[in-house]
C-alpha cells in the first residue's frame, strides 16, 4: 500500500506544478482539481492492482503448498510422467526393441495397466533393465493390491527378479508348475531357496517334479506333516534323494513311503534293495 500512497502523492504534486509553471495565469477550479485527483487515484490503483494480485496469488500458492503439499506433488508428477511417445498397444508387447524404445519413465507413462495385465507373459519375456522391471512390478501391485494370483506369478518371467523374499512370503503357490517357473527365472540362489521354503510351508503338492527340483536337502526342511503328504506313486517316479540332513523322525517317514513305493519289487531282492538303499540307515 505504500506504493499506492506514493503514486497518489505524485498526482497531487503534478497538479501543483501545472498551476505554478505551465499555467501560471490560470486558475484551476475545485471541480477540475477533484476530477484530476480522482483520475490520478484511479491510475495509481490500476498500476498497483497487478502487483497486488500477483502477491495475493503467491501467498495463496504458498499456503496451498504448505497445507496440501501432496496434492501439488501429485500434480507435478502427473505432468512430468505424461506419455510423450506412442502408447504401448497389445501388438507391441512382443517387440524385442520395446525395452530400448521406452526407458523407465516412458514405460511407466505409456503402458496402461490393462495392457500389462492382458500381456504379462509377453512383457515378462522382454529384456527390460532393472528400473523398467521395477516399473512393471509397481504397476502389477496396482492391478493386484491384494497380492499376485498364482496364475500371474507363473507369467512373470524376468519380472520375478525384482521381487524380494518378503514379497515371496506373501505368495500362495500350490501349483508345482508355478514354483518351477518362478525358480527358473529367479536367477538367485537366495530367492530359489526362499521360493522352495515358502512352498514347503504351504499347501503345495509334493509330486515327482517338485521332489526332483528341490532335492533331498531342501526336502528335509519340510515339516513331518508335509512329508506325509508325499504319495508313493510320485515318490516312485522321483530321482533318488539325499536325506542325510533329515532328522531321524523325518528319515523314518521317508523310508516308510519308499517301502510302499517299491513294494512291487520285493520279488527281486537285488532290485528292491537298490531302490530303497538311499533311505536305509541314513
Amino acid at each position: 500500500m505504500a506504493g499506492l500512497e506514493e503514486k497518489y502523492l505524485d498526482s497531487i504534486r503534478t497538479i501543483m506544478m501545472m498551476q505554478k509553471t505551465v499555467l501560471p495565469n490560470w486558475t484551476i477550479s475545485p471541480q477540475l482539481m477533484m476530477v484530476t485527483l480522482a483520475f490520478g487515484f484511479f491510475v495509481a490503483i490500476c498500476n498497483t492492482l497487478p502487483v497486488f494480485a500477483e502477491k495475493v496469488l503467491d501467498i495463496s500458492l504458498n499456503e496451498r503448498s504448505e497445507t496440501c503439499p501432496q496434492m501439488l506433488v501429485k500434480a507435478r508428477v502427473r505432468h512430468a510422467t505424461a506419455c510423450t511417445l506412442a502408447f504401448i498397444t497389445p501388438d507391441r508387447t512382443t517387440d524385442f526393441l520395446l525395452p530400448s524404445t521406452y526407458p523407465a519413465t516412458n514405460l511407466d507413462a505409456c503402458l496402461n495397466n490393462s495392457v500389462l495385465a492382458a500381456n504379462l507373459t509377453e512383457l515378462g519375456n522382454l529384456a527390460f533393465n532393472t528400473d523398467q522391471l521395477f516399473v512393471l512390478k509397481r504397476k502389477l501391485g496396482e492391478i493386484y493390491p491384494g497380492g499376485l494370483p498364482q496364475e500371474e506369478i507363473e507369467k512373470l518371467g524376468m519380472i520375478v527378479t525384482v521381487y524380494t523374499i518378503e514379497d515371496i512370503s506373501q505368495w500362495n503357490i500350490t501349483d508345482p508348475d508355478v514354483l518351477a517357473a518362478a525358480m527358473e527365472n529367479s536367477g538367485s540362489a537366495e530367492m530359489i531357496n526362499a521360493l522352495q521354503s515358502h512352498y514347503l510351508k504351504g499347501l503345495g503338492v509334493l509330486n515327482a517334479a517338485v521332489l526332483n527340483t528341490i532335492g533331498g536337502t531342501m526336502l528335509c526342511t519340510a515339516s513331518e506333516e508335509k512329508l506325509k503328504t508325499i504319495l508313493p506313486t510320485e515318490f516312485r517316479k522321483a530321482k533318488p534323494l539325499d536325506i542325510s540332513t533329515c532328522s531321524q523322525a523325518k528319515k523314518d517317514i521317508i523310508f516308510g513311503i519308499a517301502k510302499v513305493a517299491f513294494q512291487d519289487q520285493t520279488g527281486d531282492p537285488n532290485t528292491y534293495y537298490n531302490l530303497i538303499k538311499p533311505y536305509v540307515g541314513k
